[in-house]
């Protein structure tokens, strides 16, 4: 093994070392997937954030900012079909959209997507497009928006997650089922920043244990 090789192989085993460690604090869903480069690495397991959460984010970046790049994104996932577990995509959409979005879920107006335009994709997205990719902005913007309106339909549950965080009431388990889910996001920094009173209440609750 040489010393590039020895190299790359510290460094990959130090970060998932540390993605291990934030784990349960931060994030719903991770992978074990197997990075190759070949002649330097094989088959060396790393963790990688699940597609699941991280097109939810890309979703929910593509609500809020409304980039050419982001609905270039959304619309590959829709058209390479990677996502099976759409009504858990919907989850973790939400989840991001309370956490670190505009807390707007339950009102999509898709006006900024719609508002997305060509010249935004001449100097945001074409510049870094291949020269054999084929994107119809237009079709785009009217793929995803459909795909959208047919995932974000919010049951009773959610609502109720959206209403209580509105209240600055964290309560995952209204949105996730499973104990192992809602132990990975209960403490989410983020979330509990945006809810202080459940932060309160947590360290309380944490304090009555120890003793």
């Amino acid at each position: 093994m040489t010393g590039h090789q020895s190299n790359l192989l510290t460094y990959a085993n130090s970060w998932s070392k540390i993605l291990g460690t934030v784990q349960n604090a931060m994030f719903c869903l991770w992978n074990i997937r197997v990075l190759r480069v070949k002649g330097i690495v094989e088959g060396f397991d790393i963790l990688a954030l699940n597609d699941v959460e991280l097109y939810a984010s890309k979703i929910n970046a593509l609500l809020s900012r409304a980039t050419s790049r982001d609905l270039y994104d959304v619309n590959a996932m829709i058209n390479s079909n990677i996502i099976e577990n759409s009504n858990l995509l919907r989850k973790c959409l939400i989840f991001y959209n309370m956490v670190g979005g505009e807390q707007d879920i339950d009102d999509i107006s898709f006006e900024n997507i719609k508002n997305i335009n060509f010249a935004k994709f001449k100097t945001q997205l074409k510049p870094v497009m291949a020269k054999s990719d084929k994107f119809n902005l237009e079709e785009a913007k009217t793929k995803v928006i459909s795909y959208l309106k047919a995932l974000i339909t919010i049951d009773e549950d959610e609502r109720k997650f959206v209403e209580e965080f509105r209240n600055k009431n964290y309560m995952p388990e209204l949105l996730f089922d499973g104990e192992a889910k809602i132990n990975n996001i209960k403490f989410h920094p983020m979330a509990l920043w945006r809810c202080p009173c459940t932060m309160e209440s947590s360290c309380k609750t944490s304090n009555a244990e120890m003793k």
